[in-house]
């Protein structure tokens, strides 16, 4: 028993001696490192939470500003106003000069072509002088036969005048004879005789009235002796000038030429046109609306690629014409253009001054609208007990002259009034509207209703 006894006392004490190195070992053993949580994780779920908050109040705070509309708004005020016309015209010449063939002749020489600058003087075309001789000697034989014709009619009418004055004569002489012995028997042969005589006085006074000549007959024989005449001149002066040609009357330019060198020229035909560039003015017509605010004498601005010329409204015709846009009536502005920068027969675009009025009310074009009652504006008034709430108010106005930008208002505002500059088409449904004041309102948004965010550069 004590055999066995010792036995588990040493197995005891091994027991011991083990775990006692047990727990050694594990004291002196490395302990295992927990794993730390990571903060960085944990500020970015905060910052999310936050920045939902401030989304969510900003779509809060956006949603109620909206709820009331903004408008811009300006302030009528006192300034100028230059009202202008804007019209496209044709250039052309004050003076134009077309040169006719006086007798038929052999071109010798064309010295220009259309488009060319002529000075005074140049031989624009050269006729062969021999046959400008001829045809001067022709057109003197015509112009004599013009003037016999023409005195032969004077001498006919001259005549027959003569005669038909003697012819009465005698017919009141034989009258009188007769009803001087109507009742005396003894005349009655001769008073028969006188009868016969006085009815052949009558034939010979109803034919000499009829066979006069008549003013018409006259009018075209004095016709005939100056259109000769003018011939002979033309002529003359040709064959006289030595050049044998048609010579430029003053500086121009050519814009027709219908003869060719080596032709023959018919009397009549149309050689050449010379227009001055000295007087040009620029044609436009306008349509009855603009009728009244056109005036003689009006300043204008004629614009051609980037210069800017000085005019005036000088020519206003005194009756319209129909052309394929309608009826309009035709005009013409003078341009001082000592540069010849001009071109004959272009475009170009004129600004004329219709109205020009100093030191008067204005608002904006665009804020005048106008219905079957007139023209009218919206303007604003503070709303009671508020700040920056107001209410939409549709004014009528009397409106005068305006220029590309502003418009004057006659009656219906005060100087310093605030008035929606663009009204959007919604506005007669908004009973409160915020207003922004100036021209940052000005864009397309506000044309289709306005609201908080709906701004855009003017």
């Amino acid at each position: 028993m004590k055999k066995a006894n010792a036995t588990n006392e040493e197995n005891i004490v091994v027991e011991n001696i083990t775990a006692e190195n047990m727990v050694k070992e594990e004291k002196s053993a490395p302990k295992a490192k927990m794993p730390k949580k990571k903060k960085g994780k944990a500020k970015w779920i905060v910052l999310g939470i936050v920045g939902v908050i401030v989304i969510g109040l900003g779509v809060l705070i956006a949603s109620a500003l909206s709820a009331v509309p903004v408008v811009g708004v300006t302030k009528a005020s006192i300034g100028d106003v230059e009202s202008y016309l804007s019209v496209t015209g044709m250039v052309s010449s004050g003076e134009q000069t077309t040169y006719f063939v006086p007798a038929s002749a052999k071109v010798v020489a064309v010295n220009f072509s259309v488009g060319d600058i002529v000075k005074k003087g140049d031989p624009i075309i050269v006729f062969d002088q021999a046959d400008l001789d001829s045809a001067l000697k022709q057109a003197s034989l015509n112009l004599r036969n013009a003037q016999l014709q023409a005195a032969d009619l004077q001498n006919t009418i001259n005549t027959d005048k003569q005669d038909l004055a003697d012819v009465l004569e005698e017919i009141r002489v034989l009258e009188n004879r007769i009803d001087m012995h109507q009742n005396d028997h003894e005349y009655d042969a001769k008073t028969a005789q006188w009868e016969a005589t006085l009815e052949g006085k009558y034939a010979k006074r109803d034919q000499l009235e009829k066979t006069s000549v008549t003013p018409q007959q006259i009018e075209q024989a004095n016709i005939g002796v100056s259109l000769a005449s003018l011939t002979y001149q033309d002529t003359l002066k040709m064959v006289n000038d030595g050049k044998g040609g048609i010579i430029a009357g003053y500086d121009g330019v050519l814009t027709t030429i219908n003869l060719v060198e080596g032709g023959t020229a018919q009397p009549g035909q149309v050689a050449a046109v010379l227009e001055s560039l000295d007087d040009v003015k620029v044609k436009f017509t306008v349509g009855k609306y603009d009728v009244a605010r056109l005036k003689l004498g009006q300043p204008a601005i004629v614009t051609f690629g980037d210069t800017k010329l000085q005019g005036e409204v000088t020519h206003i015709a005194a009756a319209a014409q129909t052309t394929a846009e309608g009826t309009v009536l035709a005009a013409e502005v003078t341009v001082d253009d000592p540069n010849h920068i001009l071109k004959l027969g272009l475009e170009t675009d004129i600004e004329i001054l219709t109205a020009k009025e100093a030191s008067v009310l204005v608002v904006p074009v665009e804020a005048v609208k106008v219905d079957k009652d007139g023209n009218y504006v919206y303007t604003v008034e503070l709303m009671p007990n508020t700040k920056d709430m107001y209410q939409p108010v549709k004014t009528y106005v009397n409106v005068g002259a305006s220029s590309d930008t502003e418009i004057i208002i006659t009656e219906g505002l005060s100087e310093g009034a605030m008035v929606i500059r663009m009204p959007p088409k919604t506005i007669d449904s908004m009973r409160v509207v915020r207003i922004l004041e100036g021209d940052v309102f000005s864009g397309a948004a506000f044309q289709n209703g306005g609201g908080m965010f709906a701004t855009t550069a003017g």
